[in-house]
């Protein structure tokens, strides 16, 4: 029982810090590596510069013509707009992930921040009183 309410305070509280940094997000804040895993095979990237460029790259030995586009960004507090030559990619802000259509593909950007929490969810279940995450 206790190990099920700490995972429970654990999961509230990850949700919490989610929609406290989602409110208060800048665009400062998005800058670093974005990455998706789409359907648990084709990984999918996107770097955020600091000067608002940003370049996304999928692996080169699928069949899609474009294996990467760079371009600039801009961040509205609730939308990432990637502006590339010949169009404008919109990606929603949904919890802590950018949802949107990269490369033809339906998908859910995560930041580096994501696997903080997991390590930390990790770290737990390597303690003697941790959670078990099975």
């Amino acid at each position: 029982m206790k190990k099920f309410l700490a995972l429970l305070l654990a999961l509230v509280l990850c949700c919490g810090v989610a929609c406290a940094q989602a409110a208060t997000l800048t665009p400062d804040d998005l800058v670093g590596n974005w990455y998706t895993v789409y359907e648990d095979v084709i990984p999918i990237y996107l770097l955020l510069n600091e000067d608002q460029t940003f370049e996304a790259v999928i692996p080169a030995d699928l069949p899609i013509e474009e294996k990467s586009f760079d371009g600039t960004w801009d961040f509205d507090g609730a939308a990432l707009t990637l502006h590339c030559a010949d169009k404008d990619i919109p990606l929603t802000l949904d919890g802590i992930a950018f949802v949107g259509e990269l490369f033809g593909l339906t998908v859910e950007l995560h930041s580096e921040y994501m696997e903080d929490i997991l390590e930390v969810l990790v770290a737990m279940d390597d303690s003697p009183d941790g959670l078990e995450l099975n």
